[in-house]
């Protein structure tokens, strides 16, 4: 998924109106992603007490989010056997060789991590199996002039082509056979907002 052009230099003040709009006024109906016009925000501003900066921009982007969300990215969901079946295939077809991460459930749900294995296959492919590091386990960190500029608080899932100075870093989030993963949904977007504000505080030459 790509990001908006118009809003890559939207400062985190927007991002909070977009998260406290998106609550209050609820993300989906049905399943799908719900769109939003002038009237309901200048009620949800008079009802919290509070002044939006730039309502026009927010609802732009809260109506471009729900419609490239419903109209293109749902279709591009997958549930366990779709994905299976193109795992099996790739490795049928390309035979890799890189390390093969499962998931974290028991007994039979446990089983290959698709998705991101598929992402670990696609890198060996370009870069080589030792062009990149795949469940690294470890911390990722950037060092300038033999000095430590930033160490990452989490572990990513890989990184490109080392964990030292990469110029690539990934993770991937995917959840089969339950219908009820609010919660790790959750903590994967509160943990990829951290991973940006780290990244963004990288300051180097």
């Amino acid at each position: 998924m790509k990001a908006f052009n118009d809003y890559l230099k939207c400062e985190s003040g927007f991002w909070d109106e977009v998260r406290l709009v998106s609550e209050s006024l609820g993300y989906s109906s049905n399943k799908i992603l719900k769109t939003y016009n002038k009237e309901q925000i200048d009620l949800l501003e008079s009802d919290l007490k509070i002044i939006l900066n730039d309502k026009a921009l927010l609802l732009k982007y809260l109506n471009e989010r729900s419609e490239i969300l419903n109209s293109k990215v749902q279709n591009f969901f997958m549930d366990k056997d779709e994905v299976k079946k193109i795992y099996d295939e790739y490795i049928y077809n390309n035979k890799p060789i890189s390390k093969v991460i499962m998931n974290k459930q028991k007994g039979d749900k446990k089983h290959p991590s698709y998705l991101s294995n598929l992402v670990s296959f696609g890198c060996e492919k370009v870069f080589g199996v030792d062009g990149f590091i795949n469940d690294p386990q470890k911390l990722c960190f950037i060092v300038e002039d033999k000095k430590i500029v930033k160490t990452f608080a989490r572990r990513f899932d890989g990184a490109l082509p080392t964990i030292k100075n990469p110029k690539a870093v990934w993770e991937v989030k995917e959840y089969y056979g339950t219908t009820s993963f609010g919660s790790r949904v959750a903590d994967g977007v509160y943990e990829t907002l951290l991973d940006g504000l780290e990244i963004n505080q990288i300051k180097t030459n």
